[in-house]
């Protein structure tokens, strides 16, 4: 294993056997996330996950790409769509597809943080990465984040086997997996160009004379080549173009939209939420600055780039939702476990006396007083989402009550209940988001014409008031009301 990134002196350490990473790293995840997560029960994470549902659903049913609206990419759609053609139209189904690229996440860190840090610091990041706020949560939930990063992840560890063997196929693989990441979701092209830069430059300390070196250019028009056909071998495929699932993203202006959002705020309590890391990626932060002097080009390098990068960006973008956090926790873990290794190392060789170590001790210790807080934390958020989802179910029984016929269409705002109910909602509000209410995309008037395309008799609303607001002043004399702890049930009479 490579050693190149440990401090000076670090006492060594014997590998351990490839099976541990390769088996015993992502099923022990696996198996911790179904032990801490209630997969089964759970009403829902996040309201994305009916957004993903409704749309695989509606894929299934024969409905194309380009009715059913979103503001994403649609990997996620196809991929899930044939999961649940083969283990059935269950959220269960859903979240086990989620936990598996979760857990090729986790294996692929692992394998480069081995190479940065050796074999067992880098078990000890993969402990810290999988404790880190809404980790686990994020594992599980119907959501596209986790599998777009997951192909992100491998990317980076096709580049770093690469640089190990010389293989071109690395190189070719860690393009198409970018590609995957794209199409699932766009936000990983954040992070594109600082992986091209260690592809073309990582391995070696730069010079003038290796701008020029044909071969770093070969493998970088490689990498690129290959992410940008396979990316755009998809879209041909899906039938649909870059206008189809970014146009609303570039047209809206979605900072204004978001005017009261605080986006340095967020970003701190990022920090905020993983204190004890940042207190050990200090550690590895200075360790890496005196080392990148000598050595700019070392895998251990690119964290540090990656979280300055990301955090600057973020900070300047609107709007920030928690699940952009793993943006920075991925890094801010990388030095974290750079860092426990440092004082690890400063332990060992300055034993005799406390005050020579206290700080590495104060790093450590705040990180064991972390984990049980982080468990007790998560233990709270997963009963108060319970809680919630158990109030949720309540307007389902009268949703079903009322059913007027087999295939009748209803609208809701939280599209899991077309899950739940064996229902379908309009494609036309499948990604029915915050983002389209903030930029006004839909207005009262596409809620006539929905509610007279598929004679909509029933609605379920609970997000967002304003829909509620247009349905009342549309048929102010027709609307019947009850109202549920979470949500509100309307039924429209027909018109007479």
């Amino acid at each position: 294993m490579n050693s190149s990134a440990a401090p000076p002196d670090a006492p060594p350490l014997m590998p351990l056997s490839p099976w541990v990473f390769n088996l015993g790293v992502p099923l022990g995840f696996g198996a911790i996330a179904l032990l801490l997560m209630p997969l089964a029960t759970m009403f829902q994470f996040d309201s994305d996950e009916g957004q993903e549902m409704v749309k695989a659903l509606l894929y299934n049913q024969g409905y194309p790409l380009s009715t059913i609206w979103s503001d994403q990419p649609p990997l996620l759609t196809v991929t899930l769509a044939a999961w649940l053609r083969v283990w059935g139209d269950s959220i269960m189904a859903g979240r086990s597809l989620i936990l598996g690229f979760s857990m090729v996440l986790v294996w692929a860190f692992a394998q480069v943080l081995r190479r940065a840090v050796g074999d067992r610091f880098a078990l000890l990041g993969t402990g810290l990465l999988i404790l880190t706020a809404n980790f686990l949560r994020l594992s599980v939930s119907v959501m596209i984040g986790m599998p777009s990063l997951a192909c992100l992840i491998l990317s980076l560890y096709a580049i770093v086997r690469y640089h190990e063997s010389q293989r071109w196929y690395w190189v070719a693989i860690a393009g198409l997996t970018a590609a995957l990441s794209l199409q699932y979701k766009m936000f990983t092209i954040l992070l594109l160009p600082l992986w091209g830069l260690y592809l073309w430059a990582g391995g070696a300390a730069l010079s003038w004379q290796a701008w020029w070196e044909h071969h770093r250019w070969g493998r970088l028009l490689l990498w690129g080549g290959c992410l940008g056909l396979a990316f755009l071998g998809l879209e041909w495929l899906w039938g649909m173009s870059l206008d189809d699932a970014f146009l609303f993203h570039v047209q809206g202006d979605l900072k204004a939209a978001f005017v009261q959002e605080h986006s340095l705020r967020d970003v701190a309590l990022f920090y905020a939420q993983e204190l004890d890391h940042v207190g050990l990626a200090c550690f590895g932060i200075m360790a890496q600055v005196r080392r990148s002097r000598r050595q700019p080009a070392q895998l251990n390098t690119l964290p540090l780039l990656w979280l300055l990068w990301v955090t600057v960006f973020l900070i300047n973008h609107k709007p920030i939702w928690y699940h952009h956090a793993l943006l920075i926790t991925l890094p801010l873990v990388w030095l974290a476990t750079l860092g426990l290794k440092i004082c690890w190392t400063t332990l060992h060789q300055r034993a005799q006396g406390w005050q020579q170590v206290s700080w590495p001790w104060v790093a450590i210790a705040f990180v064991l007083v972390a984990i049980p807080v982080k468990l007790t934390l998560l233990h709270l958020n997963n009963h108060d989402l319970l809680q919630r989802g158990a109030a949720y179910r309540g307007a389902i029984a009268q949703l079903q009550a009322e059913q007027p016929a087999p295939d009748a269409w209803f609208f809701t705002d939280i599209p899991i209940y077309s899950l739940y109910t064996h229902r379908n909602i309009p494609p036309e509000i499948a990604t029915l988001s915050r983002k389209r209410i903030a930029a006004q995309d839909f207005t009262a008037a596409q809620l006539r014409d929905l509610i007279e395309t598929y004679d909509l008799q029933q609605f379920l609303i609970g997000r967002f008031p304003i829909v509620e607001d247009f349905l009342r002043q549309l048929y102010p004399d027709r609307l019947t009301t009850t109202d549920y702890p979470t949500v509100r049930y309307y039924h429209l009479q027909r018109d007479p």
